[in-house]
């Protein structure tokens, strides 16, 4: 359980969406998350001017929906 904040505006489209084999070690290797002590399956990189969302291939729509809320701006603890 987490709680979601706006923490900024969201990023302008297009975003990109990339399958990626192994999302752990992928979003540990770009910065995101590194805290983190359990298995990334999926995150995003916000920039103003663009967003990336890196996810398995075949990732839930709950998945997609979670990381696309990362791209509108919103974080979570």
């Amino acid at each position: 359980d987490y709680a979601w904040t706006q923490a900024r505006p969201a990023s302008a489209k297009p975003w990109f969406y990339v399958v990626v084999d192994d999302p752990d070690r992928t979003c540990r290797a770009i910065g995101t998350s590194t805290l983190y002590i359990g298995s990334i399956g999926a995150c995003a990189t916000w920039k103003p001017q663009g967003c990336t969302v890196y996810l398995p291939a075949n990732a839930p729509d709950w998945m997609v929906e979670h990381e696309e809320r990362h791209c509108n701006g919103w974080t979570h603890d």
